[in-house]
């Protein structure tokens, strides 16, 4: 099977990028043809330019040409090197596994410098999503797809990480002409396998991952690290990190108030996991503010700072807009956010949470009846969500495409989505929304630098149930 560079150029370029394949060259011979990148060297990527860029035809070599030169290279034949570089390879997963991304990148490069080969690549884009950096991520995962016509798995890890970005109608394309291409006695070779599987789920938008997908090296998650979930732990949805790095607001949906005593962790997109407890609860919007036992993120960190501009009105029904939501799973495996690109819905009236309580019982002889109050006018301020979402996605923060956050969608009583509007949030929550950023910037951000943004801050609510 042999991955056509044509085709996953020619796929990205609909996700308009530059298709520079002296780019493309350039990051591969810093990459992998010495120690160069351990050192720093490899570009950083810039904002949905290196998809095809990374994957472009190299100059000089025909895909042919590179894959005779894979299969005849004559470290392949050295027990002795193949055996340190397989050490390496377990090294960097142990590394990751313990939430130190940066020495795993380390490790990596010195496995790509005794072969150029996809397993190797593929955990260098882990270990680069597992640092916060999905731009960088995503461009060596385009280089991946297109190099390695050995292992087309490669693909499938590029293709989840598009999809996940904002752009599935891309991934899908790249996908459907892949294996499109492949031939009957092919279809059973593993990367093969691996790659219908990831079109498969993908089709069906069953993002809660479990078995071969969750396997290095094409593994579809960070690597969880830190606090660890009891076993009848369950993903119950998404929650949202506030700007003192030690509080989050999660939907009263994933841990009810009639349920005392059940226990929460929460868990970021790099995979670091914490204890959380519940602090103080807000029924009439349907959120709970949770105490974080460590804090995730540094409140004079910058790049948090930067998810906390607010705008000083309410957003326009109709608004571009993007929402981050994790899937509900049985399982709490850690996983990578999802971004949903759209536009903010219609106004709707505030919603009702909770429902009052039942009144005592009373004998008819005790009852009178007392004068009803004429109904009062509810205030329109919600607003519908207005973007799809997979089914069994619990719903997260929503921003405008200069990255302004407009509110927090919350699932309510009848399975729609809603979004409590930042006045409200403001209102009720107070203080902890941090600064507000008076008037936009104008400038619109790429779907790809909001999910990045967005990848420390949107967390897995993971729930279990009290102690007896």
């Amino acid at each position: 099977m042999r991955v056509s560079l044509a085709t996953v150029t020619a796929v990205a370029v609909m996700a308009g990028v530059s298709t520079s394949a002296g780019a493309a060259e350039q990051d591969h011979d810093h990459a992998h043809d010495g120690p160069g990148h351990a050192n720093g060297s490899a570009p950083k990527a810039s904002p949905m330019a290196p998809a095809a860029s990374a994957v472009a035809q190299p100059r000089g070599k025909t895909a042919a040409q590179r894959k005779a030169e894979l299969i005849q290279d004559p470290r392949r034949l050295d027990p002795g090197t193949m055996s340190r570089r397989a050490d390496l390879l377990a090294q960097a997963e142990g590394e990751l596994a313990q939430g130190n991304a940066q020495a795993a990148e380390k490790t990596l490069d010195r496995a790509a410098g005794m072969l150029h080969a996809a397993d190797t690549e593929m955990g260098l884009v882990r270990a680069y999503m597992q640092a916060g950096d999905y731009r960088r991520a995503l461009s060596f995962a385009a280089h991946t797809a297109g190099a390695h016509p050995e292992d087309i798995s490669g693909l499938g890890l590029y293709a989840w990480l598009l999809h996940l970005g904002g752009q599935p109608a891309v991934a899908r394309q790249l996908l459907d002409q892949t294996l499109a291409q492949v031939r009957p006695p092919q279809r059973e070779a593993p990367s093969v396998r691996l790659l219908t599987e990831v079109s498969q789920r993908l089709q069906a938008q069953q993002l809660a991952l479990d078995g071969t997908l969750l396997q290095p090296p094409m593994r579809l998650a960070p690597m969880p690290h830190g606090a660890v979930p009891v076993g009848q732990a369950r993903v119950a949805g998404a929650a949202w990190l506030l700007p003192d790095g030690q509080h989050a607001l999660l939907p009263l949906a994933a841990m009810p108030l009639d349920a005392p005593g059940t226990r929460l962790w929460l868990r970021n997109g790099l995979g670091r996991t914490v204890q959380a407890t519940p602090e103080k609860a807000f029924p009439d919007i349907g959120l709970r503010l949770v105490h974080l036992r460590e804090p995730l993120a540094d409140p004079k960190d910058e790049a948090m700072a930067a998810l906390w501009q607010v705008p000083l009105r309410d957003a326009f029904p109709g608004t571009p807009a993007v929402v981050m939501s994790h899937a509900h799973s049985v399982q709490p495996h850690a996983a990578w956010p999802l971004l949903s690109v759209g536009f903010l819905g219609a106004p709707v009236p505030a919603p009702a949470f909770e429902a009052a309580s039942a009144p005592p019982t009373m004998n008819a002889s005790s009852i009178q009846l007392a004068p009803q109050p004429a109904p009062q006018p509810v205030p329109v301020s919600w607003r519908r969500l207005g973007i799809p979402l997979p089914e069994g996605q619990g719903a997260g923060p929503v921003l405008d495409m200069s990255g302004r956050l407009l509110g927090l969608a919350v699932p309510v009583p009848d399975g729609a989505q809603l979004v409590v509007p930042i006045s409200r949030l403001r209102q009720v929550v107070g203080e902890r929304f941090g600064q507000v950023a008076s008037e936009p910037t104008g400038q619109r951000q790429p779907v790809d630098q909001l999910y990045e943004g967005l990848l420390r801050a949107t967390l897995q609510a993971i729930v279990a149930p009290p102690l007896n």
